[in-house]
């Protein structure tokens, strides 16, 4: 059963930006995987971009419930065929769980200039 849906867009350019500005933008956002992901993408700040709008989309369906997000909590995986796969860490995960969530489901879009992301938070149908 659906219980909530976030989506959220983010422009490529002030993703790129905050990267070549802050150092430490990335370590603090993504996990080890999802760099060695993005960073194997020719234009790689698309794929950072597409990514972190994942992580808002997700944080959203958490509602109010969620302050303040821990991005790195929020890990967004490739499945079999490519198809993104979201996994929850720490507190994130335990607060999914407290909340009722079994399942998330996510996809991501993008161009050279937006990346849009949307997201869907199930639980078991009541």
């Amino acid at each position: 059963m659906i219980h909530s849906i976030g989506t959220d867009i983010v422009e490529v350019k002030r993703i790129k930006n905050i990267i070549k500005r802050n150092g430490k933008f990335i370590k603090k956002i993504f996990t080890d995987p999802e760099i060695e992901y993005c960073r194997a993408k020719r234009n790689f700040y698309i794929n950072y971009a597409g990514r972190f709008a994942a992580k808002e989309a997700i944080a959203k369906l958490f509602g109010e419930n969620i302050k303040p997000v821990i991005y790195k909590e929020i890990e967004i995986k490739n499945g079999a065929n490519g198809e993104p796969r979201v996994s929850l860490s720490g507190g994130t995960k335990l607060l999914a769980k407290k909340l009722g969530f079994k399942k998330f489901l996510i996809s991501i879009s993008h161009t050279e200039n937006y990346a849009v992301a949307m997201a869907i938070g199930e639980k078991n149908g009541k």
